[in-house]
Formats: C-alpha cells, structure tokens, sequence
C-alpha cells in the first residue's frame, strides 16, 4: 500500500481508503492513499457516524412551501425564521418553523392574514436582516435589500391599515379587514419613519401659570412606546414670557397637520430662561390632541440635551444590507438624499416686502412675529423637505437684478458714501434705497390678527464679494457677478411707504417677506423629486453683519459758552424733547450776576446755541446694550413729530421763602433818615413797648397772618409838610389802619438787619407779618411722537459720521474741541457728522409759566415736540462674506407644500417695532433743597450747572444793613438776590406773592422704534428710581417718576436678551449649509449618494431598554473603507471582521465606549469612536493591499463558524478560513487549482458590471453553508456561461438577445456553470461535489435548509432517501487513484469494499442490503479510457449468462461487463482501452479525452476519443503508472452506501 504522496515501488495490490478527502491538486502520480479526486453528492460519514468512509448523500426533504421566491430570512429564536418572499409582484412574509415544517403568513393580532404587496419586495434585491427581542417579549425584526427603504417590523403586532371610530373624546381604531384579509401599513415599518412636519404655534396662554420669564419654543417627535424615532421638528417661532412677577404666565400650543400614521409624540420646550438654554420634555401626547396648554413649570420634566433638539440628522433611508454586531446595529451601503443642483431654479425666485400692521401693543400682549429691520441687507435661502422629514441642502435665493435706475449716478449731500472720505458721484443704489412699492392700499387679514396693508419690491444691493466664477452650471449668469442680498425698504422711498407705526400711533407696522415662483425641484433628467413634500426658507444671522447698529431718534446737542475758557465748546443734551428755539430757562451770559445789581428776568438773553452736526442718539439698541461704535454714517428716515402734555409742579419738600419789593427797600431808606432825626421814635417805642394807640385792634388782612393782632392807642403823629424830607407816600397816615400796618410790616421785613437795636427789633416783627411763598417749580411731561413725516427731509437723509462716543452722567471731552456736560443726565450716544443736517422741527416744548396766559402750577400744557428718526451704519461692503459662511436660520415655522409656488407672507426676523420711552431731565442746579425748613440760608446761584440759569434764588439771613445804611443809603434791592418767573407782587406791593424759579425741566420720550430689544418686555425694579415710564403696563405717573429725590437716578434699563431673537442660543448656529464648492452633479449623485464603501452603526441595544436604539444612527458615527463591506461577522467577544469586496479583511477589536465632553456633541452626532483607535480595526492578512488578498465579492459567501470564519473570495478563486490565528487559504488543500479556474463568475467574464453578480436567486452568485451536526461547509456557486451570441441585458439584470427577452436557465444562450462543493473543517478536507444548486441558504439548529422553487428542502435530515435533490435523482459519483509511482503497470482488476443500507424506525435501526452496487465504472489514464462500463452482477446460478459479457452496446455508447461480489467485496476485469487511434500512425488527432462542462465536476467522455467498436485486435491493456477509477451509482433510492476501501490488482509491465 502506498503511503500519502509516495509511488509504490513493489506493486501487486494497490489499496486506497477514502479517509483524507477530495485532492485535485496533486499529479496523479503523486496522489496518495485517503485522497480522492474527485466525488459527486458524496459525504464522509453517515447517520451513524462511520467516519473514515465515504457515501452517498442523503437526499433533501421538502418541509414547507412559501408563497414566493424566497429573498431572505431572519432567524428569530429557537427553530422558527421569519421569511420574505416575492414573485416581483406580489410579496409575502411569514414564520417558517424548521421542526414543525410549517409556514405560517403573517397574522394580526386578531389571527387575519396580512396582505404585504406594499413591500415592494424584488427578486432582484435579496434581504439581509437581523432580530432583537423587545423589552415587552415581542419580536422586531429589521431588514435591508438595497431597494426599499430599510424596514422593522413587530413580528407579533404587525401595524395594519386601520379604520378609526370617534366616540365621544376617545378615538378607537380597528385593523381595516377586507375578505378576511388585513393590509400592512408599510409606512409604519420604515427604520427611518415617514414623517409629516406639523405646524405648531405658540403663544401666550390666556390663564394664568407660573411659568417664568423666558423666550420658550415648542417642538415634538415622533415616537413609539414612548421612544423617540425622529428627530425634533416643528419648531416653533420664539415666544417671549415676561411678566414683572416672573411667575404669572402659561403657554397656549395649537399642533396641527399632524402625522396620524404615528399614534404620539414628545413635546418639548426649549427654554432660554436667564440666558440659559434648557429644554425640558412636557410630555407624550396623542397625535390626536391639537392644543396643550402647559401652565406650570415642574422640577419634574425630564432634561432633553440641547443639542438633539436643534440636531438634524441625515436619515439613511435605505442601505445594502444589515448586520448585527454585540448591541449595534451595522448597515452597509448607505444611500442618501441625492443633492441636486436646485441653484438655477432658486436664481429665478423673487422676493417681496410687506408691512403688516398689528394693534401696537402687539408684543405687550404676547404677539411673536419678529420683523425685518428696515433699510438693513437680508440674505435668504430655500431648503427641501423630503417624506422622511430629511432636509435638503439650503441654497441662496440671489436679491433682485439692478434696473437702469439702479445703476443712475446721483451726487449732492446725500451721496456721501461710506466707503470714500469724501462725497463723490455714487450709484443710485449706494445713495438711496431703491426699494419699491406695489401696493400701498391692501387690507389683507392674517391668522393672528394683523393686517398686510403694503407690498412692494426689494432695493437693490450688491457685495464686493462675488459668486464663484468657474460654476456656469450652477449659477448661470450670476456666475462670476457680484454676490447679491435683499434690501428691505425703508421710509424714504416713497410718501405712501409705511413707517413703523400707523394710526396716530395707535397700530404698529413690521416687514414681512415673501417668496414667488418657487419651483419643485428635479433631479438630473428633469424629473421633479417626488419624495419632496416642501420646503422652508431660511433668512442669514446678522450677528456680525449688521450695518445699522441701531435706529432711534436725534436729537441736537445745545451748545454754550464755558466760563473761562475759550479753548472747548460746551455742549449739552437738548431737553425736553428737541426744541431749537432760544432757551428760556438758561442764557450764557455772565455780566450782572452776584450782588452788583443783576438785571431783571426779561433783560436777559436767552441761550439760543445749538449744533446742526452734533447730536444725541436715542435707541434701546445703544442703551441696553453698548455695542462698537464704529460708526460710518448716520441716516435719517423720517421727521417724528408728535405733543408733549406736561405741567409744572412743586418740588417734593422744597422750603418757602419770604421775599420783599425792591420799593420796601426805598421806604427803608427813608425810615433810616427819620430815625436818625428822632422823627420816628415814638412809632418805635409805641410798637416795642406794647403801648395801644387809638385804642384799636388789628385783627390781620389776607397778607398778615391772622394768628397775629396787637393795639394801637391813637394814630400817629408824623411830622407836617414842613419837615426836613418829603415823606414817602409808604408810610404817609392813610384812613386804613390795616394797610398802615401791613406796609410798615412790609418796611420791617426788609430792614431786619438795621444796624440799630431798635430797629432790628422792629424789622423782626414785621418780617414775621410777611407770609411763607413756595417760589420752586418744575416741569413734567410726558411726549408722544406719534406722527412720521416723509418730505420735510429731502437732500438731508445721509451724512458721514466723523466721532461717536457713548455720554455718561459727568463732564468729559468730546473730541478735542467739545466739553460736554452730562451731569445728572442720562447716558447716550454723541454723533459728530462732515456736515450738518438741516433742521425743520417744530419743536416748542420749552417754555415756562410766564410764557402762558395765565400760566400757573397744576394746569396741563400741550405743546409740539419733533425729532429726527434714523440710524447709525456701518460701512460692510462685503456683508455676510461667502455664501458658505453665513449662519442659516430658519423663518418658517410650518413647512410649506410643495405645491406652492409661493409662499406665505413670512416673519422669523430678528427685529421688533415698540414704544421706548426714557426720562430726559433737566437739572439746572447740582443740588437743590429738600426737606429742610423754610427761611433756610441757601444760595442756589452757586450751584448752577448749566451757566447760567435764568431763574433762581438766594435765601439769606435777611438784615436791614444789606438794603439801606444808617443813613438811609440804597444798599441792594432784594430783586438782587433773585430771578422769578411770572413775578406778582401782592395788592399793596410790598412782597412777590407769586413768581417761580425753576429746578427740572423733565421730559418722557416715548416714539416707536425698531430695536432687536423687545422693548415691550422691560423690566424695572419696585422702587420709584428704577421705573421707567409704561404705556401698556400701567406706570405713567410723572410726578413720581420726576420727584426731586429720585431725579437724580436717571434712566434704569433692565432687559433679559434671552427674550430677543437675535440673542437666542440657536441663533449662533447654522440650521442649513449650502452645497460644497466641489459639488458636481453628476459626480454627487453617484459617489456621494451612494457609499457602497460606508458603514454606519447606531447606538448600542441594551434589551430591557424601551428605546429602540437601533433606530438612532448619529450623523458621524460611520466608517468609510477603502472598497465595500460585503459581510460583517462576529468574532470573538466583542470584534468583528470586516469582509471587503477588494480588500484584505479587517478585524475590528472592541465596541466604542461613549463619552460625552461638556458639549454633548458625542451624543448628539456621534464622532465614530467604534472604529477609532490603534486596535480597532486591524488586517488579518500579511500582504500588500494590491494582492487583495482575502477579499470578498459576496454577502451570503461567508459563515462563521465553532471553527472560524469561512469565505469565498470568487475573483481571485479562493477560499479562506480565519480562526483567530491568522488567515487559512483552506482552497490550497488540494482545490487550489480548481477554485482558481471554476470559482470565478463565468458570467461575470463576459459582462463584468452584470448588476446581479451577487444574486443567487435571479442572477449570479455564491453561497455558503454551515452544517451543524456534521460540521461540513458547503459553497455553491451559481454562474452561466454564455454561448456566443451578442447579448445585452438591462439594468434589472435581464438578458435580450437583440430584443427577444431570454432566460439564463435557457441552453441556447447560457451553459450552466454551477456547483456545490463540501468542505469538512474538522479534517480540513474537501469532501464532494453536489448537484443541488439552492437560490437560497438558510441555516438552522442541527443542519440547514436550501430553498428552490418557493420550497423549503431539509439537508442531512433523511435516511430512507439519498441523492434525490428536490425531486430529482442525482449520481453519486467517486474517483480515486491507483498510482505506483515510476514503475509502469497493468490493471487486471477493480476490487473494492462497498456496502448497503436501509434504514428503519426513524433511522434507530438499519439492514445490510446485498449486492447493491455503483452502476457504472470508467477505468482511465492520462492516454487510455475504457468507456463506460455497466456493471451487472455476476449470477451465481447462471453460468450461461457469462457469455454474454462483455457486451458492447451504441446510442448509447457504453459496455455492459459483470462484476462479482464475494466476502462483501466487489469485483470486476472486463475492461480494456477503447481510445481512437491516437495519431502514432495517422497525424492530426488532438482531442480531449473529455468534454468537461463549464460547471468543472461533469466530465462526460468526449466520443470523437473513443471507439467503442475497436477491433479486438487493438484493444490494449491498461498500462501506466497513474490510472484512475471512476464509479457511479445513478439511483440511490432508499440505499446508504459505504465506500470503504479498494483493491487494484496491478501487473507490472515487462517492458
């Protein structure tokens, strides 16, 4: 016996066994004992084991039949596989059950049948999928087939199309069943949902609550069981809460257009709440339910991060196929949103403005529709919605082209441009707003109130930034131009424009947009997209592109004269409002003041200076906040004029003052003289000694306080007309005591510092009689600019900003030329421009009582204010930069459909029109008196602040001395010591019974102005100093916000940002991104759509969790490789390995360990960890990459195994196994050569891109198998070889010939080149070919199952059948070797061990069947055949019938000879070489000895080699060295033969 691969030297008997397996590699020469060459349906053991033989094949049983072709099955647990099947029309899904045999369709809960057609299942497209066991023990499977999108479907609750009944407020929904049947609602089994964008809107809830002041969106997802499966949408425009309490308010949200296909959703509120971004779930609703009212604010609502709130992620809607690896969820091949080329389209979208009035406590009571500011640059976009609710790229919607007009030179004053020093000779459009009106008289209602009264055209405007140049096919004529924006109008454009408020102030007006001739997208041939459902357009930040810092009113700086300096110029906000005329309350002159007789009130100028170039800024956006005052240009739109009501009033505890007549002075003078005569001394020393003269009592007059009387005995004696003086008529005797009295009283008062004692005494007493007067006066108003005039600015709206500064309470510079004094007033923005601006107001609100007939304290006054509205720019020539750079926002809060051409009149603006007021006071002292007692010693002249004031008053400790000398002198008039206002002397004119200096002249600014600060939500603080004046919330008390305590607190702006738009947390980032600049259409819409080469994973599974995280694939959590993934199996603990379709594999080595960094950007969109890291995926073979060694070409060509991974690499024609310890090349154990010839797709040869090259089903393919009980592996491969003929096939993967449709299966045009073949790892050896050719594989617990037909076959399961495949018997064929090395030999005879089988009680019990035997034998070498023998056994009782053997027999050819059978052993040597005369003596004989098929293991014997009939004299012997014994059993029947061993007697040669 020859050992493995040694010739036999001594030969006489050569045995082989059949223990080592199926070798093709070797020589024959070299072909050892345990090897055989070749076997057809053959295994190496039986149902009992038998190890070391080899038999025929236990024929398949057939256990269930499916509706359709099977295109795929998901093991689900135990025995049972959940199967789809299709015939191309129509689709089936159901439960097969390996033990039961039984198929089971898919069944509702109420046990109907579910018809699936709506899966779309193709032959064309196998599925892979993969299960998981749900929290609540139900059954998900998950599925991909490349074609449809990826689906889930709950195995034991199965959604169906229902028909739903409203009972009362409850909804009841039942399975629609028609013919007993139900339909599956395939929407619902979508991984990546179908999903409708609901509109919801928000607003402030008419009930109370305690939510807190805020801005609060609402948005929903989808979810099922609670468990969110789509991304947040429907967000919300930004809904302001504010109330002074903090904790007053509740929420109203109205959902509508809501999926139904979903049973609930999450709602969630996004919060920015002291500028602090939180967002909190409120709970799960019913899609049901259309408004939800949320009134209170729970500690108890779940935390929602941030991030997955404004996170979009990028649905893959479908992919190759699926797999399973630890707890993730791995899909292959990805296929995304085409990005198509929407630019020429949105290139021909225009845009319009319109002004939609709302009452103008619209913000106050909630309204949140934010506007665009006016005269500012938009820059806007239009994205796509698909039917997953997937966006599509943004992309730039261009501002209108220029018109002639546009283009016009302009020059004078207003074409200062921004961009020169100096005025030059601009374009229309830089100089003035080129905006246009449609429409000035509409009255068009909207949803919430409000009413479009404008419409109109954008102004042109254009960047210095330009598209790019190289892009004709996107950007068409735009291409190379300059970038161009939206300019939205502004109130110089036309007289009919609407300014920010109408109505007398009444109603507030805010821009609009909208879009027109929006067209569907199309995709490269033209086609409009149909899974396009809308779209949405989004408007660019201004954060960092503004060019109006802010827009308020302007008011000019006054201006004076600084004592003692001629080197500054004083300045001075105006005040009230901005009155130009001459001053009344002020006048810079200096001469007369101090105590050398200071002229009267009515000789004293007025200031009249004021600047025509220097002004005051008021705006919330400049006093809220400070931003940079990089000021180029101030603009003026409109002439704001309006009333002023005010009234003058007391200071609050101001002291009262006694003042005198400059005559009592006079009348002093001479009582000096008189009493230097002793005239008067018994007037004196009546009076101070108490004496009674005349014997009468003064009971008081209305000028002497009545409280005190005295006596007088008789009347006076005064000297007679002779005397030495003539007697002033004061104190000449009158018949009326009472006045008598009251004007020495009055002499008194005025003289209480007479350097005489008695005197002093005397003045004393009489200015007692003089009455207390409050003398203090101040003025409060409140203006309301409530009128905007359009044509009193003409040639006077622009001017260049040379300085701007923001003015605090103090004195400080103002260039080097100004001072400006700011004490005690509040802060602002000072503005110098290159030249002045002409005024035309009509200001008059400055006046004093004395200036109105019959002015007093208490009246009302209305008078006229105006100011200039406008606002400061910035010079941006390149705003909002390249169009890639700007940040997106979204302005539509409900998704437009696609059926539009135009959409709805849309807000989503960052600016908001409102009243603001601040105080504007006037202090003319730096201090004043309050609360101390009357009479008190103070002289308010040495506080002056502005120098100098008109009024005023020095209280002093009054002597007679500071009037008049001893000897009657004229020292100073007591007019010296003041300056009144409407002065009125009492009747007898001896003190000032009415007159007023003035401490405040207070104003309220109040005009509606556009700000990014809603100014409808300024807070203040509950003392006085801290409030500010509220038309809407119920503060408007000027006597208290002007008292002289608090006046000095100036302006208190308190503002939470996070109630404005342009603040919010969301407005920092960008919602859309355009295109790449390496977009290419074509390019984009293959290699960018689909990734055969991607792997995205989603979150890792954990079972009792009811979140299905499988359906969560964040956006970077995918791993593209260099070729594609065809299979991933799992290895090990926690790796995989990567099959690659042109590349070595990769083991991957761990699962990914997700940590979070402070963002939460790990969660939110991943940052594919899974796939990072210097051990996470590693080659497992030792080669170049160009070798490709180890690839894979196939998804269902790899198992994995308790012996390692297999594979088929069918291009290079090799089969691996890897185990852990490195790569196998299993094909090199004696199938190397063969694989490398047969394995490789003879198809594919002829049409390399054949579409279904991995399709054993419909097209072309390889397969593989595990057994295991057996432990066997199986290959098939199904292939064709075509004939030749010019044939083409289509893109499904069907082949014409010229226009007739032809089938593979079809002999005229295709060969079959397929097989299966086994391979036993255990013994790692090749085993068998085998004759059935499966469409589809299917394992299982024991053995596994193929399917053909729509029929489930059962493999190594039987034992009363073998080789019978699907119905058909097949041969079992052997073929071994009998080799003797270099000695030549002669075969006398085939001698072998064979027995037979029957087996019985399911296979517990067996009998040995006699004399069964193979069929047919051929006995060859490499020159010599023998044809085909029939063996036919010997008879023992015939030995007649011997005769009749051999017998040659024809059509067809083959020999019948006899065999005998002895000791269990068979026998036979009727053979002989049948080979046509080889050419030794005729030439040109060069035939193959067989015709082998293109399948490679059916070698049938080429005819035109052999002569059966060959003459007896030319039949020779069997003669080699290497000759090869073929057997053949055709029927098997219910026999299990055993192969053991065999004998060839050999000859040696003689020669």
């Amino acid at each position: 016996m020859a050992s493995d691969s040694q010739p036999q030297q001594n030969p006489g008997v050569d045995t082989n066994t059949f223990s080592k397996g199926m070798f093709k590699d070797y020589n024959d020469t070299f072909v050892g004992d345990g090897l055989y060459t070749h076997a057809r349906n053959a295994v190496n053991n039986s149902h009992d084991g038998q190890v070391g033989v080899i038999g025929n094949e236990p024929s398949n049983l057939k256990c269930a039949t499916i509706p359709y072709d099977v295109i795929g099955c998901i093991h689900l647990m135990d025995d049972q596989w959940f199967i789809l099947s299709t015939d191309d029309v129509h689709s089936a899904v159901g439960i097969f059950d390996e033990s039961e045999c039984t198929y089971t369709p898919l069944k509702n809960k109420q046990g109907n049948i579910i018809n699936v057609d709506c899966l779309g299942l193709k032959r064309s497209h196998l599925v892979t999928g993969v299960f998981r066991k749900r929290y609540d023990c139900e059954r998900i499977v998950y599925w991909d087939d490349g074609l449809n999108p990826t689906r889930t479907l709950d195995v034991d609750n199965p959604p169906c199309m229902q028909t739903c009944t409203a009972t009362g407020n409850c909804t009841t929904c039942v399975d629609t069943i028609i013919a007993g049947v139900a339909t599956l609602d395939c929407e619902k089994t979508r991984l990546v949902s179908l999903v409708k964008h609901p509109c919801i809107n928000i607003k402030r809830g008419t009930v109370s609550g305690t939510l807190p002041n805020g801005t609060y969106q609402a948005c929903i997802a989808y979810t099922i069981n609670q468990v969110k499966v789509t991304d947040y949408i429907g967000l919300t425009a930004p809904q302001g809460i504010f109330t002074h309490e903090n904790t007053n308010s509740s929420l109203e949200i109205t959902v509508s257009d809501i999926d139904t296909r979903f049973d609930e959703f999450e709602l969630v509120l996004l919060t920015n709440i002291n500028a602090q971004l939180v967002a909190k779930r409120i709970g799960y609703y019913t899609t049901g339910q259309g408004t939800i009212y949320v009134d209170n604010w729970s500690l108890e609502y779940v935390n929602v991060p941030t991030g997955s709130v404004v996170f979009r992620s990028e649905p893959i809607e479908k992919a190759d196929a699926m797999y399973s690896v630890n707890d993730y969820l791995l899909r292959v091949g990805s296929y995304s949103k085409f990005k198509f080329n929407y630019q020429p389209l949105a290139n021909q979208i225009t845009a319009n403005w319109l002004a939609v009035e709302y009452p103008a406590d619209y913000y106050s009571k909630g309204g949140n529709n934010a506007g665009y500011l006016r005269d500012e640059q938009y820059a806007f976009f239009i994205r796509f919605v698909y039917n997953t609710g997937e966006f599509s790229e943004s992309y730039h919607i261009p501002g209108r082209p220029p018109l002639p007009s546009d283009r016009a030179p302009i020059a004078g004053d207003d074409a200062y441009e921004t961009y020169a020093s100096t005025p030059s000779a601009r374009e229309t459009w830089q100089v003035k707003n080129t905006a246009t009106i449609l429409s000035s008289s509409l009255s068009t209602p909207t949803l919430d109130g409000g009413k479009i009264i404008a419409k109109g055209n954008m102004g042109y405007w254009e960047s210095e930034e330009k598209y790019p140049d190289n892009r004709y096919d996107i950007w068409g004529a735009l291409c190379g131009q300059k970038i161009r924006h939206h300019k939205m109008p502004d109130e110089t454009i036309a007289n009919n424009m609407p300014g920010i408020f109408s109505n007398s102030g009444n109603n507030l007006v805010i821009l609009g947009v909208q879009f027109n001739n929006i067209q569907p997208p199309v995709d490269l041939n033209g086609n409009v997209i149909s899974s396009i459902v809308g779209y949405e357009i989004l408007r660019g930040s201004r954060e960092g592109n503004k060019t109006i810092i802010g827009k308020g009113l302007l008011n000019n700086m006054r201006s004076y004269k600084i004592p003692n300096n001629t080197a500054l110029e004083g300045l001075f906000q105006n005040y009230p409002y901005n009155d130009l005329n001459p001053d009344p309350y002020l006048t810079d002159k200096d001469q007369g003041y101090g105590f050398n007789g200071y002229a009267e009130l009515d000789n004293l100028s007025k200031m009249s200076g004021y600047k025509k170039n220097i002004f005051s800024f008021h705006s919330p956006d400049t006093t809220f906040s400070n931003p940079y005052l990089s000021v180029a240009e101030v603009k003026i739109y409109q002439n704001f004029t309006g009333k002023s009501v005010g009234y003058f009033e007391t200071p609050l505890k101001h002291p009262r003052f006694k003042q005198i007549t400059d005559g009592i002075a006079i009348s002093l003078g001479v009582l000096g003289l008189m009493n230097q005569l002793g005239a008067a001394g018994q007037i004196i020393d009546s009076l101070l000694s108490g004496s009674k003269i005349g014997g009468i009592t003064f009971t008081g007059t209305e000028d002497i306080p009545t409280q005190f009387s005295f006596e007088l005995e008789a009347p006076p004696k005064y000297p007679d007309a002779s005397g030495p003086a003539a007697i002033p008529a004061i104190i000449i005797y009158t018949s009326s005591l009472a006045a008598w009295i009251t004007n020495v009283a009055a002499v008194i008062a005025i003289t209480i510092a007479m350097a005489d004692a008695k005197t002093e005494k005397i003045f004393k007493i009489f200015l007692f009689l003089v009455p207390h007067k409050q003398y203090a006066a101040q003025y409060n108003s409140h203006g309301f600019y409530n009128v905007g005039l359009f044509n009193s600015i003409s040639n006077n709206t622009r001017r260049g900003v040379t300085n701007a500064k923001y003015v605090s309470d103090g004195i400080q510079l103002f260039g080097t030329n100004y001072q400006i004094n700011n004490l005690n007033r509040g802060k602002t923005v000072i503005i110098e421009t290159n030249k002045d601006i002409q005024p035309v107001s009509t200001d008059d609100s400055r006046f004093m009582i004395g200036d109105i007939p019959n002015g007093g304290l208490g009246q009302n006054y209305t008078r006229n204010i105006a100011s200039y509205y406008g606002a400061l720019k910035l010079s941006m020539p390149s705003q909002y930069g390249q169009l890639e750079q700007i940040k997106q926002l979204p302005i539509s809060t409900c998704i437009t459909s696609i059926k539009s051409s135009t959409s709805p009149v849309l807000f989503g603006g960052d600016i908001y029109v409102n009243r603001f007021t601040e105080k504007n006071t006037m202090l003319f002292f730096t201090d004043w008196l309050m609360g101390e007692l009357d009479d008190v010693d103070y002289n308010y002249f040495n506080y002056s602040n502005i120098p100098y004031p008109r009024t005023w008053i020095n209280s002093f400790e009054k002597k007679a001395s500071l009037f008049v000398n001893n000897d009657g002198g004229i020292l100073n008039n007591p007019s010296n010591y003041r300056s009144f206002d409407a002065k009125e002397r009492n009747s007898a004119g001896t003190y000032i019974k009415r007159g007023y200096f003035y401490l405040f002249c207070n104003g309220v600014r109040d005009f509606f102005v556009e700000s990014e600060v809603n100014t409808a939500y300024r807070d203040w603080q509950d003392d006085i100093p801290h409030r500010h004046y509220d038309p809407y919330g119920g503060f408007t008390d000027l006597g208290m916000m002007f008292r002289s305590d608090v006046i000095r607190s100036g302006n208190y702006y308190k503002y939470d940002y996070s109630l404005s738009i342009s603040k919010l947390a969301g407005s920092h980032i960008t919602w859309g991104s355009t295109l790449p600049r390496d977009y290419y259409p074509n390019t984009y819409s293959t290699c960018y759509t689909y990734r055969p080469n991607r792997v995205i994973y989603s979150l890792p599974q954990q079972s009792e969790s009811k979140q299905d995280s499988w359906r969560i694939f964040l956006n970077n959590n995918y791993k593209d490789f260099a070729a594609n993934v065809t299979s991933i199996k799992q290895v090990n603990k926690t790796g995989a390995l990567f099959m690659l379709k042109y590349q070595s594999p990769l083991q991957f080595m761990g699962v990914e360990e997700l940590k979070l960094d402070g963002t939460g950007a790990k969660i939110t969109i991943g940052d594919s960890g899974l796939f990072t890291g210097p051990k996470q995926l590693q080659s497992v073979a030792n080669a170049d990459e160009s070798y490709e060694y180890g690839s894979n070409q196939g998804r269902f060509c790899s198992v994995n195994t308790i012996h390692g991974v297999f594979w088929v690499s069918q291009n290079q024609g090799k089969v691996f196994n890897y185990a852990g310890q490195g790569l196998d090349e299993i094909s090199n154990s004696g199938m190397k050569w063969w694989f490398a010839k047969y394995l490789p797709s003879q198809l594919l040869k002829r049409f390399p891109n054949y579409p279904l090259y991995d399709n054993p089903l419909k097209g072309v393919g390889v397969q593989m198998i595990y057994d295991n009980t057996h432990q066997i592996i199986y290959i098939t491969k199904r292939d064709y070889k075509p004939k030749n003929f010019d044939l083409s096939y289509d893109e499904d993967g069907n082949f014409y010939y010229g226009k007739l449709p032809v089938s593979l299966e079809d002999s005229t045009y295709f060969e079959k080149a397929s097989f299966t073949v086994s391979y036993d790892p255990k013994s790692k050896a090749w085993i068998s070919f085998h004759d059935w050719i499966p469409t589809f594989l299917i394992p299982g617990r024991s053995h596994f199952m193929s399917v053909k037909n729509n029929t489930i076959w059962k493999h190594n399961v039987r034992c009363d059948s073998y080789c019978n495949f699907y119905g058909v018997d097949y041969p079992w064929e052997v073929e071994f070797v009998s080799a003797t090395g270099q000695t030549v030999n002669t075969i006398r005879s085939i001698e072998y061990l064979l027995e037979a089988y029957t087996y019985h009680n399911d296979c517990r019990d067996k009998f040995h069947v006699l004399d069964q035997n193979f069929d047919q034998a051929i006995i060859y070498n490499s020159e010599q055949i023998s044809g085909i023998l029939k063996l036919n056994i010997k008879g023992k009782s015939d030995p007649l019938g011997m005769l009749n053997y051999p017998r040659i027999n024809t059509n067809p050819d083959y020999i019948d000879i006899q065999f005998s059978k002895e000791e269990n052993k068979y026998r036979f040597n009727q053979f002989w070489d049948i080979t046509k005369n080889r050419g030794e003596f005729p030439p040109g004989f060069n035939l193959p000895m067989f015709n082998t098929e293109a399948n490679g293991y059916i070698y049938p014997i080429n005819p035109l080699y052999v002569n059966y009939n060959k003459p007896v004299l030319e039949r020779k012997k069997f003669r080699h060295n290497a000759n090869k014994v073929f057997l053949r059993r055709f029927i098997s029947g219910n026999n299990k033969f055993l192969f053991k061993i065999s004998n060839q007697k050999l000859l040696q040669s003689p020669r």
